[in-house]
C-alpha cells in the first residue's frame, strides 16, 4: 500500500517520494544485474540507466504490477538492447560472478560460476528471475515479453545445462 502512495506522490512531483521508491529498489536491482551481467561496473551502469529511465517514464507505470517488476522490465530491456548493439557478449562480461547464496563448498561455487558463464543470456536472466528473485513464471513472462511456455523451456534447458556443466546429471 505504501508503494502506491509513494508512486502517486512521485507522479505529483514529490522528489522525496521518488527518491524513496528508487532507493528501496536499488539493492535488489544491483543484485539482479550482478547476476545477469557478471560484471560490477556494467551492473552499476545498468542500475543507473534503469533508474533514470524509470524517472523519465514514471507516468507510464501501471500500478497493477509491483514497482520492482516494472524496474526489472525496464532494466532487462535496456540490457538486451545493449547486447543487440554489441552483437555479442564480450569476455569482460564474464569476469566477475556474484556470490552464490546457499553454496558453501568453494569448489562447487567455482564450478557453478563456470557453468553460469556458459549459459546464454536469456537462460541466465530467466534463472536469476526465478531462483534468485523468486518471480513466478507468469511474472517472468511479462518481464521478458515471452509466453509462459518459453519461460518454462528456458528454465528447464538452463538447469540441464548447469547440471551438465557441473557433471551432476544422473
Amino acid at each position: 500500500m505504501e508503494e502506491k502512495i509513494l508512486v502517486q506522490q512521485a507522479r505529483q512531483g514529490n522528489q522525496q517520494a521518488l527518491a524513496q521508491l528508487l532507493e528501496t529498489n536499488y539493492r535488489m536491482m544491483m543484485g539482479y544485474f550482478m547476476k545477469i551481467t557478471l560484471d560490477k561496473p556494467v551492473a552499476e551502469d545498468l542500475v543507473q540507466e534503469t533508474m533514470v529511465r524509470a524517472i523519465e517514464k514514471l507516468k507510464l507505470y501501471d500500478e497493477r504490477f509491483k514497482f520492482s517488476t516494472w524496474l526489472i522490465t525496464i532494466g532487462t530491456n535496456i540490457y538486451r538492447d545493449q547486447l543487440r548493439q554489441r552483437h555479442r557478449v564480450s569476455e569482460a562480461d564474464f569476469e566477475a560472478i556474484p556470490d552464490l547464496r546457499g553454496v558453501v563448498d568453494p569448489e562447487l561455487k567455482t564450478d557453478l560460476r563456470a557453468a553460469l558463464r556458459k549459459l546464454g543470456t536469456d537462460k541466465r536472466i530467466t534463472i536469476v528471475l526465478r531462483y534468485f528473485l523468486d518471480y513466478s513464471y507468469e511474472e517472468i513472462a511479462g518481464i521478458l515479453k515471452v509466453p509462459v511456455g518459453t519461460v518454462r523451456s528456458r528454465l528447464h534447458n538452463g538447469i540441464e545445462e548447469l547440471q551438465r556443466g557441473l557433471a551432476i546429471v544422473e
